[in-house]
């Protein structure tokens, strides 16, 4: 997260899911319960509150660049009831080409992909955070 805080351009492969910079509140709060069922009361709304606070950076002045490529699984993959999902992927669209950020979506034929991992590299010398 301090790299984030620091960073000019904001580089993003959502593999899997949505990823967290442009969740939705019913999207992460569907995946929070999902991975940790057993968690204890107050503890789904501190992780919300922790990923809202991240969320704000998009909207700093200045907003680092953010670049996204979600896999196509990403986007297909429900989460939680149709009007969760819905409600995620129209969020997405205000943000697939601005001045601020671009969302590209890859898809399924595409096959494999060098960043299926997921590694924070940061680059010092232009202020730039790569999530893979």
């Amino acid at each position: 997260m301090e790299l984030e805080a620091r960073a000019a351009t904001i580089d993003e492969y959502g593999g899997q899911l949505v990823p967290g910079l442009l969740q939705t509140e019913a999207y992460a709060r569907d995946l929070f319960r999902t991975s940790k069922p057993m968690a204890p009361p107050g503890l789904i709304d501190e992780l919300w509150a922790a990923r809202r606070n991240r969320q704000a950076l998009l909207t700093a002045d200045p907003a680092p660049y953010l670049s996204v490529i979600l896999d196509e699984a990403a986007v297909r993959r429900p989460i939680g009831e149709p009007a969760v999902m819905r409600e995620q992927l129209l969020a997405l669209l205000p943000l697939m080409e601005t001045s601020t950020s671009m969302i590209q979506v890859l898809p399924l034929t595409h096959g494999a992909m060098p960043c299926s991992g997921r590694a924070e590299t940061p680059d010092p010398r232009h202020r730039r955070v790569r999530r893979l």
